[in-house]
């Protein structure tokens, strides 16, 4: 698998939480919800119920759990 590029598969789209096919957002249901500075944007990410975990280009990488209650 080539971590260089982003691809978003059908079971992927089909999640509540997914990243953009550009690495620029994160998504909900098919709706921009969060926007990814550059410096952020996933190398690598997979999503599981609420959290996202990230890898980065550069840098370690993080998770981030979305909580449906504040949205």
């Amino acid at each position: 698998m080539n971590f260089n590029v982003i691809l978003i598969r059908l079971k992927d789209c089909l999640r509540k939480y997914y990243i953009s096919p550009d690495g620029a957002w994160i998504m909900r249901n098919h709706e921009k919800l969060l926007w990814i500075l550059p410096e952020y944007r996933p190398k690598a990410a997979i999503a599981s119920g609420s959290k996202i975990a990230i890898e980065r280009v550069s840098g370690p990488p993080f998770v981030i759990k979305i909580s449906d209650e504040d949205l």
